[in-house]
């Protein structure tokens, strides 16, 4: 494949991602990444207020390039920024751009999870739980790819949530009021708000 940038533009700020055209591989390869349902982020904000846990988010920086190495040979032509014109690039991590990346990170995320004893809904596999030795649930968390929701007691918050903001690069942390796959959300005393003003207002 060839290497090239794509430019975009987010919180104000122009960022350059190095992609790979993926569409372009002849290869059948297994691409399903799942992603939090409606019906699964509804539930999960319904337990975190019962709860009275604190919401929180967490998005990951240059997420596929943390999932596990490739177990396939893809090679990628520099771009030619990187001055490499006699060289092709072999790579190691997935890029953006491969049909696998998301699915690869999605992997990546359930193996810590697992290890720390974290279990996955058999009804939405984008919904993560915990419970304690006598059984009480004590943290939840859903995924949008490289965005985290989580919310529990300070045992979860502390040693799950920080094992995997430590195993996977954490960007942005917010709690109680932000934006999640496009819902703004806000946590108040009376329990927890989402509507998509600022959704509607940027539909052209």
């Amino acid at each position: 494949y060839k290497g090239h940038w794509v430019l975009i533009v987010k919180d104000d700020k122009v960022k350059a991602r190095l992609v790979a055209r993926g569409f372009e591989e002849e290869q059948t390869i297994q691409s399903d990444s799942p992603t939090i349902s409606k019906c699964g982020m509804r539930m999960c904000l319904m337990i975190v207020s019962h709860q009275g846990w604190t919401m929180r988010s967490t998005d990951i920086k240059s997420a596929f390039l943390q999932s596990k190495e490739m177990t396939r040979q893809v090679y990628v032509e520099p771009p030619k920024e990187a001055n490499n014109d006699d060289y092709v690039w072999k790579l190691k991590k997935c890029l953006y751009g491969l049909t696998d990346a998301s699915r690869q990170f999605y992997l990546s995320v359930c193996d810590e999870l697992f290890r720390l004893g974290v279990k996955r809904s058999s009804l939405d596999s984008s919904l993560f739980y915990m419970h304690d030795n006598k059984g009480a649930l004590i943290g939840i968390l859903i995924s949008h790819i490289d965005d985290f929701l989580h919310a529990g007691n300070s045992h979860f918050e502390e040693n799950i949530i920080g094992s995997l903001r430590k195993r996977f690069l954490a960007g942005r942390q917010d709690e109680k009021n932000f934006t999640y796959v496009g819902y703004q959300l806000k946590q108040t005393a009376l329990g927890i708000e989402l509507d998509q003003i600022d959704y509607i207002h940027n539909i052209d």
